[in-house]
């Protein structure tokens, strides 16, 4: 029955059909990425160089960045306490409060860094759960300003390392930190 409906189409609804097919077909390997927290084995951190005070050095983009997510502290090899959920005025003024206290320049990453960090072949989250051991999936706050209008920032997605540029500045997000070096 199919066949003979698939007769009755019109020539170009015919090579519409053929060209779905087709593309459909060409897509190869439909499966979504592995899991980061799977592909990265327990101590796998290429790229990196890790010191014992929960700072990552990431080789390719010469940056620095705190292991944990603002609010956390890195102790005995992992993030402790909770991440906080700040406003992006909120997380700027942590940022620099951060740096009195530490005495080092630190500051929101901008999406190009955190494009810098993102793993293709793995996601959920997107950057390396063995360098960043307390990282939520969730909108990420980063430094980079939109053109649109002041009312919104960026978020960096870490289940699949999207970007978005709408975001309401006062909504509440976690956040990373990167060392101005």
């Amino acid at each position: 029955m199919f066949t003979f409906k698939f007769l009755l189409l019109p020539p170009s609804a015919k090579t519409m059909l053929f060209s779905l097919v087709f593309a459909l077909s060409a897509c190869g390997d439909l499966h979504p990425p592995a899991s980061c927290n799977d592909y990265f084995g327990l101590g796998d951190r290429p790229g990196y160089n890790l010191n014992s005070s929960g700072l990552a050095a990431h080789q390719q983009s010469q940056t620095t960045w705190y292991r944990c997510p603002a609010g956390m502290s890195y102790q005995s090899s992992r993030c402790q306490g909770l991440p906080l959920y700040l406003s992006w005025e909120d997380a700027t003024a942590y940022a620099e409060e951060f740096s009195q206290q530490t005495g080092s320049s630190w500051r929101l990453p901008t999406n190009d860094e955190l494009e810098d960090l993102t793993e293709g072949d793995c996601d959920s989250p997107t950057l390396n759960p063995q360098v960043f051991v307390g990282l939520e999936i969730d909108n990420h706050w980063t430094s980079t300003r939109t053109l649109h209008n002041d009312m919104f920032r960026c978020v960096y997605y870490t289940q699949n390392g999207s970007i978005n540029c709408r975001e309401l500045r006062t909504l509440e997000h976690p956040f990373l930190l990167i060392r101005d070096e």
